[in-house]
């Protein structure tokens, strides 16, 4: 899929159009296949993304990965934030009562990480957001997660990134407090950068 800049009065966006025809941009909106999707969802800032992508220079670990998740709409399903596509999307489901929405990515082997990028869907009605990790053998919602990255309400952005002493895990898992909204991700990817000191200050 090509991809596309759009500039609104505060910073340019790139969006992916779909097979069939580019996004069309209506007050603030993008129709895509009649659904509406918010600027802020929809896009990611192009000098933030490239910049990370110069920066990290390393393969993404969550890319294909097996995903499970508190819950997930039918046309939505977990796996969309790991297929390496940012335009498709997991979302939990519409009237969902769950306090917290997360999503859980096990590795095939043990992973070191200490970088994650996040593309949140709905990410305007989370009221915090934890990238956790686990180390049980087994990972499920019941192991022994442990928080690298919390991020409070005021700091959750359409594209985030996480940066964190390195970990080795066999699971990452989004964790959000959602007070019982129907929200998800683009994207979650996974890195390992060398020097990840260096990658965060060349963003």
């Amino acid at each position: 899929m090509p991809d596309i800049t759009y500039r609104s009065r505060k910073t340019e966006f790139r969006a992916e159009a779909p097979a069939d025809g580019q996004p069309m941009l209506i007050e603030g909106y993008f129709i895509v296949f009649g659904q509406p999707y918010y600027i802020d969802d929809f896009c990611e800032e192009v000098i933030d993304r490239h910049a990370f992508d110069n920066a990290v220079m390393s393969e993404d670990l969550a890319l294909g990965q097996k995903t499970v998740a508190n819950n997930a709409y039918g046309a939505q399903p977990q796996s969309y934030a790991v297929d390496g596509d940012r335009v498709t999307f997991w979302r939990t489901l519409s009237g969902c009562k769950d306090k917290f929405g997360w999503l859980m990515v096990t590795f095939e082997d043990k992973a070191d990480i200490n970088l994650v990028y996040l593309k949140p869907y709905g990410y305007q009605l989370m009221n915090s957001v934890k990238i956790q990790y686990t180390e049980d053998e087994k990972p499920s919602a019941s192991s022994v997660w442990k928080d690298a990255k919390t991020f409070k309400k005021s700091e959750i952005a359409p594209a985030m990134i996480a940066d964190f002493d390195d970990i080795r895990a066999t699971a990452i898992r989004f964790y959000a407090d959602v007070s019982g909204h129907s929200v998800g991700l683009y994207t979650l990817e996974a890195y390992y950068a060398d020097d990840m000191k260096a990658a965060i200050d060349k963003l």
